[in-house]
């Protein structure tokens, strides 16, 4: 015969249910009530994957259960606040931890290189790759790696990247800045550098070698590069010697002095020593780099990052060109439907992405721009085409800076807005001091309905209430600013705000699981086998492929899964 559950187990199904709901708004809910639920399409479960999407930060799914931000395919990050507060720890460094493809990273510490290097490595060693540095301003190595050479006139045989080349060195040294008729100074100095890079990398006998023309600059020499591009017999070379005796011999000795001043300004970096001998030659491929998933970390210390910028700008833009090149050369990749299937549940298995060698012909795997202190470290003058333009070209950029006024003082009020505009996953943090941008967050965030009362005495003496609604800030900038650190607010594109919880990844169990310290020697987590770094002879180097320099192999390794842990944090 059926029973019938009595009141009591009524009243206790009611009570655990309230409770579970309680439960879940308190999981739910994030500072100043704003909710904590991602939008759908952005909610990943927490496992270190290797993923073709950028993570940002920590949040919550339907039923209050622990999820991992990523964006979508194509989604640019913004990441923005004060020191101190999260930016790197909880979000650039797990972000780079499980980012499937090449990444360019930029910081003024080793900070991401230590917590990120050892997974890097491995992903770069199973597609043919390898990890590097680029530190111009280092005398020896940084973190037992020794950094790699860049020239700028690495592919200058090209006038059109020659003239990219210069233009981007010029632009970024912000040459002629707060100077009357700063674009004729920009432009002469363009010009010169432009012919000079062309010039150099075709030298009979010292091809390639920047010295070359740095010292033809120092000289204001202007007749031996000329008589080299007239030798090469191409139309624009010969407009361009014809330019540069135009310079020598028409322009007045003012008007050309404050051209090679402007140059000089352009090229003041390799006046440095130390800079000048990283710019004797190239030691990176940028196409097998892209094809190999590898890593190239820029550390840019405080005290030159102002010198440094215009070359380090320039070899990022370099890769960037390359990276569109070979994305546009081949088309997308046609996956076969039980393929994805088989993928979809090894890495559900194992916790791992399937591990295949990017074949020849094939679109690389898109490049990952991670710049830390941007508008410092590498201010690229075609950030906002990149952002707005480059995921549908290969390249993904996530840029992380202090304020937005940061970003109005190097780019202009104009440029600075496109950016922001163009950027579809801006994660802000709490402690900003910026008026203005406070203000703009406040409007962006928009305002939500809420219920007013008032009372009022009418002639009679008696007291009436009113009812009624009005708009009122979600967000106002006190609050913003209040904002506690290791929490950020998420702007997605056109979904209502979402805070995030963006803790010390490292401190994570699950992160920790997928994160090695780096001490000199690389320790890869891998799941079938313990693997110590090799030790690489630098003389053995190649002018592609350098190698990692490393302190003394490890003794022994412990085991853990490549792809971290497929379990849900409670």
């Amino acid at each position: 015969m059926l029973r019938v559950p009595g009141p009591g187990w009524l009243a206790a199904l009611v009570l655990l249910t309230l409770v579970l709901l309680a439960v879940r708004h308190l999981r739910c809910a994030g500072p100043y009530g704003l909710t904590r639920v991602l939008p759908w399409r952005l909610s990943k479960r927490p496992a270190v994957l290797w993923r073709e999407r950028l993570f940002f930060g920590w949040g919550r799914g339907r039923l209050g259960q622990t999820r991992w931000a990523f964006g979508r395919a194509e989604d640019s990050v913004a990441v923005i606040g004060p020191p101190r507060v999260g930016k790197t720890a909880g979000v650039l460094i797990p972000q780079l931890a499980m980012w499937d493809g090449p990444a360019i990273v930029t910081s003024t510490k080793p900070d991401v290189l230590r917590a990120t290097i050892g997974r890097r490595l491995d992903l770069a060693r199973q597609h043919g790759g390898g990890v590097y540095v680029y530190s111009p301003g280092s005398t020896g190595t940084v973190e037992g790696l020794r950094p790699i050479r860049w020239s700028p006139l690495a592919g200058c045989k090209d006038p059109l990247v020659a003239e990219l080349r210069a233009s981007v060195l010029v632009t970024v040294a912000d040459v002629g800045k707060n100077v009357e008729n700063a674009d004729h100074w920009r432009a002469g100095a363009g010009r010169i550098l432009a012919a000079y890079f062309l010039a150099a990398a075709n030298h009979p006998e010292r091809p390639g070698d920047m010295r070359v023309a740095k010292e033809w600059l120092s000289l204001q020499e202007f007749r031996q590069p000329a008589a080299i591009l007239a030798g090469l017999g191409t139309p624009g070379a010969l407009e361009w010697a014809h330019d540069l005796i135009g310079i020598a011999e028409r322009t007045n000795d003012k008007e050309r002095s404050s051209f090679v001043a402007a140059a000089h300004t352009a090229l003041k970096a390799m006046r440095v020593p130390v800079v000048m001998e990283s710019c004797t030659g190239t030691d990176i491929d940028p196409e097998e780099f892209l094809r190999t998933r590898s890593t190239v970390y820029i550390v840019s210390p405080s005290t030159l990052q102002a010198i440094l910028a215009p070359l380090i700008s320039a070899f990022v833009e370099a890769i960037v060109g390359t990276a569109y090149e070979l994305h546009g050369a081949h088309p997308p990749r046609q996956e076969n439907p039980l393929a994805r299937l088989a993928d979809t549940g090894w890495r559900f298995v194992t916790g791992q992405e399937p591990a295949r060698p990017e074949p020849d012909g094939e679109r690389p795997r898109r490049l990952l721009l991670q710049l830390d202190e941007l508008t410092n470290i590498a201010p690229l003058p075609s950030l906002e085409s990149i952002v707005s333009q480059g995921a549908g070209q290969g390249v993904l950029t996530s840029w992380a800076v202090q304020s937005q006024a940061q970003l109005r003082n190097r780019y202009g009020d104009h440029v600075a807005e496109a950016i922001w505009s163009a950027t579809r996953c801006k994660v802000v943090f709490g402690g900003l001091a910026d008026g203005p941008s406070l203000d703009h967050l406040s409007r962006v965030i928009g305002d939500h309905r809420v219920q007013t009362r008032s009372w009022s005495t009418d002639p009679d003496g008696r007291r009436r209430e009113t009812r009624g609604f009005e708009w009122r800030p979600r967000l106002s900038p006190a609050e913003l600013r209040g904002l506690r650190p290791k929490w950020a607010l998420l702007l997605y594109h056109h979904h209502a705000p979402v805070m995030l919880r963006a803790p010390v990844a490292a401190q994570r169990w699950r992160m920790r699981r997928g994160l090695v310290e780096w001490t000199g020697t690389s320790v890869l987590r891998s799941p079938v086998r313990t693997a110590a770094a090799m030790e690489a002879t630098p003389a053995a180097w190649t002018e592609a492929r350098p190698h990692i320099v490393h302190l003394e192999p490890p003794a022994a390794t412990a085991n853990s899964a490549n792809g971290g842990s497929a379990e849900a944090e409670g």
